[in-house]
């Protein structure tokens, strides 16, 4: 009897979780690891009058529960999702259901990246994400590397003293994405000063850049190779002083890869290019074009340049119909063999209606399948643009459509009369094509 009460004894001095093995305690592990919101409070924020509690992600938690737990946390895969790609994001303030992420301590940081397990695990990383520096430091000099591996790095709403230690990018050396935006103040009158001349040294082998929300830069990006897709967004055109030079944005040494451009950017063009300079001329292969600018010399680079652009979208709070240079040089790109083979065209933020002219040139452009125009079209030119060949979705605004209480009855109209234009095989309504208030319509083919 009392060998027995001995042996029950014994057995119940571990715990029955700890006598699984290693594969099983993971898969119970995953279960909380992949609810990145679930944050458990490990006591009072001291640096802050407010009542605040410290918050951090369960990972962390079943590190300090024991070696063996820390073990098995550290090895985990889900290190390698998208959803740790921040390890800053482990740690937050606030309340379970009200929080907000702060910068980890640093005697944590260091911690995490003292475990030689945690960073056999960091070195397979593909994507890593970056919203502070001292984040940024600590990861990128750790030796050995635990980001040589890593295609992919963005810089999320990031604090301006990331610009002083945008050097360490060259950690990164097989890194092909590269997204940078940076954390808007509008309090602090802070100049956000992008150095290129960092991203092509550091980063010679990028494929797909993005960056955003900066106001000043120098260097240049024309010395890459590689690059395939370039997203510029500059700040808004109030807060920006002095937005520089157009070519120097562009990957000029990538003119036979360079795909895709997309540009929303306030900047002077009277006053930073020349009439006889194109910046888009070199780039043939260049089928994706997305730009902000209302301006005759932006059409008139994409009517004189030897590319075949596929998808061309415009966003303008200009006015495409007014009279003036405008209006004929944006006949003259519609026009262009730049848009001969075009299949989408865009244009976004319009102010008023297309002249019939723009509208013929559209009507006729033989491989144009999707057509979306946040303007206002006559009943006859939605007739001749539905009349086209290959066109497969039509979106713009109806000027006489006339009443609500007449919309069904107008609505069936129109699809009888687009009928019998050989453009749709069917005609439908898309869910939030038809508006009654502001006399809005899109139909496509199912």
């Amino acid at each position: 009897m009392d060998s027995n009460n001995t042996g029950r004894t014994s057995h119940s001095s571990t715990a029955y979780i700890l006598g699984l093995p290693n594969e099983l305690l993971s898969f119970i592990f995953t279960f909380l690891f992949h609810s990145t919101d679930a944050y458990v409070s490990i006591g009072r924020d001291d640096t802050n009058t407010t009542e605040r509690t410290i918050l951090v992600q369960p990972i962390l938690v079943m590190r300090w529960v024991c070696n063996r737990f820390r073990q098995v946390a550290s090895r985990h895969t889900i290190w390698l999702d998208g959803a740790y790609s921040d390890l800053n994001a482990l740690f937050a303030i606030g309340s379970r259901y009200s929080f907000q992420r702060i910068e980890m301590k640093q005697d944590y940081m260091a911690v995490l990246l003292n475990d030689n397990e945690l960073c056999s695990i960091l070195r397979q990383k593909s994507a890593w994400r970056f919203t502070t520096s001292g984040t940024f430091l600590a990861v990128t000099g750790r030796q050995p590397s635990l980001v040589s591996g890593a295609r992919t790095v963005s810089f999320e709403d990031s604090d301006m003293k990331l610009l002083a230690v945008m050097g360490n990018l060259n950690a990164f050396s097989s890194l092909r994405d590269l997204s940078i935006c940076f954390k808007l103040d509008m309090n602090v009158k802070i100049h956000c000063f992008l150095d290129l001349d960092i991203i092509t040294r550091g980063c010679p082998l990028l494929e797909d850049i993005y960056l955003a929300k900066f106001e000043h830069f120098g260097g240049s990006l024309a010395p890459l190779q590689h690059v395939q897709t370039l997203s510029i967004h500059a700040r808004q055109a109030e807060y920006v002083d002095d937005i520089c030079y157009l070519i120097p944005l562009l990957p000029l040494a990538s003119a036979q890869c360079f795909t895709r451009l997309l540009f929303w950017a306030p900047m002077n063009l009277e006053g930073h290019m020349t009439p006889t300079a194109n910046p888009l001329e070199p780039f043939t292969q260049l089928s994706s074009l997305n730009f902000d600018e209302c301006h005759s010399k932006i059409y008139d680079f994409v009517a004189e340049a030897k590319f075949s652009l596929c998808d061309l979208t415009i966003k303008s709070y200009g006015d495409i119909d007014a009279d003036g240079p405008e209006s004929m040089a944006f006949l003259r790109m519609l026009s262009s063999p730049s848009l001969k083979y075009v299949k989408k065209l865009t244009f976004q933020d319009l102010c008023t209606s297309f002249e019939a002219s723009h509208i013929y040139v559209m009507a006729n452009l033989e491989h144009l399948e999707h057509l979306e125009i946040d303007a206002i079209l006559k009943q006859d030119s939605w007739f001749l643009l539905a009349g086209g060949g290959r066109l497969r979705c039509l979106s713009a605004y109806w000027r006489d459509f006339g009443a609500a209480k007449h919309s069904a009855n107008n609505l069936e109209a129109f699809k009888s009369k687009v009928k019998n234009f050989g453009g749709f095989s069917r005609v439908v309504d898309r869910k939030v094509g038809w508006s009654a208030s502001n006399h809005s319509l899109s139909f496509f083919v199912e």
